[in-house]
């Protein structure tokens, strides 16, 4: 059976991967991607929790969330 993947959970992953995330169209994407991959109020929830950081027009994310999506996988 396929685990179900939130969206917080893919776009933290694709933020280790690519090293950023950007906000097109009010919703997240890796950079050149052209699936979305959570919208903006997720994005600023994950920010609160302090798994993203805003950088100038980048979500990066941080230390605390690499711990988070070693905790989800």
């Amino acid at each position: 059976m396929k685990k179900q993947v939130s969206g917080r959970q893919k776009a933290l992953r694709q933020a280790q991967l690519y090293g950023y995330l950007v906000v097109r169209h009010g919703r997240l994407y890796h950079p050149g991607g052209s699936r979305q991959l959570c919208g903006v109020q997720t994005a600023k929830d994950m920010v609160r929790s302090k798994w993203l950081r805003l950088h100038g027009s980048k979500y990066e994310i941080t230390p605390e969330g690499m711990r988070a999506l070693g905790r989800e996988s």
